[in-house]
């Protein structure tokens, strides 16, 4: 049986069997990857580790990986001694995890500087959540404008409120923030939609067809309906038919999703 030696030129625990681990690996799509880690290249030898480690298409081999892991260390592999520590269980397989998504995170943000609005959009909502990068607000917003401005309408409705907006003082009133008359629960706007007659074919059947009514309040609690004319300006002027999405200024957004948590 066959050995590598680690860095010191010393047969130890972290030696691993090159034919022991060949039957492991005859039946995956990684078997060339053994190789050039026989012949020391450390990038493959974090390879075989990583497989091992994770479990992909192999049983999941701690030992097998921390001997790979090792070599790759003392190869100079930047990355391998974290990925050391966590199959020797000095830590956790999620801060693994957490690591790689913070990693492929950073790789997204280099992409998205020149990518499309989908990638703008999802840095942003990554900034946003604050699950895979700290969260930053500022930055979050920064992202979501430049897609929300190349037309992505999630950014665009990420950054804005539906809402009223007054055309004489430009008080902005959202939606959620009228209380109902009836039980005090918030409105949402409603499309009613109605069937009617399109056509009758040749033996007399009559074909229906959906259309689009006009746009109404109702309430979310109780359902009660309200038409436009109920809603009043906060400050009590006139407010008209003017319901759309109304993009929040960088202060009033940050302060509202600093709110939301």
């Amino acid at each position: 049986m066959s050995f590598i030696s680690g860095g010191n030129g010393k047969d130890d625990k972290h030696s691993p069997s090159t034919a022991e681990t060949k039957r492991k690996l005859k039946a995956t799509p990684y078997l060339h990857y053994l190789k050039p880690a026989e012949r020391g290249d450390p990038h493959h030898q974090f390879l075989i580790g990583d497989i091992f480690i994770k479990g992909v298409f192999v049983r999941t081999d701690l030992e097998e990986a921390a001997r790979w892991f090792k070599l790759a260390s003392e190869g100079g592999h930047t990355e391998a001694q974290f990925y050391l520590e966590v199959a020797e269980g000095k830590r956790s397989m999620q801060s693994m995890y957490e690591y790689e998504d913070r990693k492929k995170f950073k790789a997204e943000v280099i992409e998205a500087t020149n990518g499309t609005s989908i990638e703008k959009y999802n840095v942003g909502r990554g900034y946003m959540e604050g699950k895979r990068v700290e969260r930053n607000l500022e930055e979050a917003y920064g992202w979501l404008k430049l897609a929300a401005d190349w037309g992505h309408m999630p950014a665009k409705e990420l950054l804005g409120v539906w809402g009223f907006k007054c055309p004489r003082c430009q008080n902005l009133l959202p939606i959620r923030s009228i209380p109902c008359g009836n039980c005090g629960g918030s409105l949402e706007v409603v499309t009613r939609e109605t069937s009617v007659p399109d056509y009758v074919d040749y033996i007399g059947v009559v074909h229906y067809k959906t259309i689009t009514g006009p746009q109404y309040m109702r309430c979310t609690k109780c359902s009660n309906e309200y038409g436009w004319t109920s809603c009043k300006c906060g400050t009590n002027c006139s407010m008209s038919k003017n319901y759309g999405l109304h993009e929040l200024s960088r202060e009033a957004w940050i302060a509202n999703r600093t709110k939301i948590g």
